[in-house]
């Protein structure tokens, strides 16, 4: 709370004044005595940022703005929170809550609000935006947008994919995405978005490899391990990438046919990303409370759908990984380059060596994935 007071007025103001703890500033005639107004209780980790709502422009010339009474705070506990004081009493209340629920987010570190106020953007730990946007005429209505997204640390390789449908690229931020144009259905503009998160892993990734010839999506990475690992491409992607890039996409329904494979889990103790199968989403029963609480061993199992739009950062992070079909075992350090043969029936593999013994490229048949040669 602040009270102005002015010295004609200094006798009126003693009253209230009697009865505010905090500092007294003053600035030319005039003091300003601070305290706490409010404690705004909602948020259960670190806030890490709080707003004022911009001023809302009253009049035709724009010179005259009234500020109105809204704050937004952003917290680690992957929650923004938009505050304001109820008419009848005056106590400053949480009126709009909104959030991320992905096992992946870690918190929010800034919360901004747009420049007319109808939408506020956070950013978080990952380099990742969020951006919500009131929709709502006779009500608010906050929902989730597309924003851009893409790697926070060094890319370090990057493959196309056969006939150039989408770029796959890793990083030392531990993941793997893909990107691809996305047909406009207003018109027939394309313009480019992540539109999959194959791989969420605890090494840097250092190389990526894409399987070439007929079949379905395949690719090899390596990274700060011993261990190169095999991924193919679930239903759920196939049919997003249809979605993306509508008539021009070269999958057919037969070949569909033949993935039984919907999407893929990973436990947040582990590195391997295990398969969901078409069927055993069917057949799925329903879990208790009690088992949806998240822990170390146990979080939340990935829903993988098909996208008819450019996900958001929650799909993105948890409902788009593609599962692991094989581990290639054999170098004696981390994996430092990957390629794969035109015709796509070998891939070659090579570590960071310091010794003649493990200073070697091995060569792999693709299908069996066994070792068929040492150079």
């Amino acid at each position: 709370m602040v009270l102005r007071e002015s010295s004609e007025d200094r006798k009126d103001v003693i009253g209230l004044a009697s009865y505010i703890e905090g500092p007294v500033l003053s600035a030319g005639p005039s003091s300003y005595q601070i305290s706490l107004e409010s404690l705004l209780i909602g948020h259960e980790d670190w806030v890490y940022s709080v707003q004022w709502k911009p001023p809302s422009v009253t009049s035709a010339d724009g010179t005259e703005c009234i500020q109105p009474q809204s704050i937004l705070s952003a917290s680690m506990d992957k929650t923004m929170m938009i505050w304001q004081p109820e008419r009848t009493t005056g106590l400053w209340m949480n009126v709009v809550t909104v959030g991320e629920l992905s096992h992946c987010a870690l918190g929010f570190y800034g919360g901004h609000w747009g420049s007319n106020g109808d939408s506020i953007l956070a950013h978080g730990y990952g380099g990742s935006f969020h951006l919500w946007r009131n929709v709502g005429v006779d009500s608010e209505n906050w929902q989730p947008q597309k924003v851009p997204s893409g790697h926070h640390s060094v890319v370090s390789d990057i493959a196309w994919a056969r006939s150039g449908k989408f770029l796959l690229s890793v990083s030392h931020d531990q993941t793997t995405r893909i990107f691809a144009p996305w047909l406009n259905l207003k018109g027939d503009q394309n313009s480019w978005h992540e539109i999959a998160r194959p791989q969420v892993h605890g090494h840097d990734i250092n190389c990526v490899a894409i399987i070439q010839g007929k079949g379905n999506h395949r690719f090899v990475c390596g990274a700060d391990e011993k261990v190169a690992r095999v991924f193919e491409a679930p239903l759920s992607f196939l049919k997003t990438l249809n979605c993306a890039i509508s008539h021009e996409s070269d999958i057919q329904e037969d070949n569909q046919m033949d993935v039984q494979i919907l999407g893929a889990n990973m436990s947040a103790l582990g590195l391997s990303q295990k398969p969901i199968y078409v069927h055993a989403v069917q057949e799925t029963p329903q879990r208790s409370s009690s088992e949806g609480i998240d822990t170390l061993e146990t979080v939340p199992e990935a829903v993988p759908v098909t996208l008819t739009e450019p996900p958001i950062e929650e799909q993105l992070a948890w409902h788009t990984l593609w599962p692991e079909s094989h581990k290639l075992y054999g170098h004696g350090n981390e994996l430092f380059s990957l390629c794969c043969d035109h015709e796509g029936k070998l891939v070659a593999s090579s570590c960071k060596a310091q010794t003649v013994s493990v200073a070697e490229i091995w060569l792999w048949e693709v299908g069996s994935w066994k070792a068929v040669g040492r150079l």
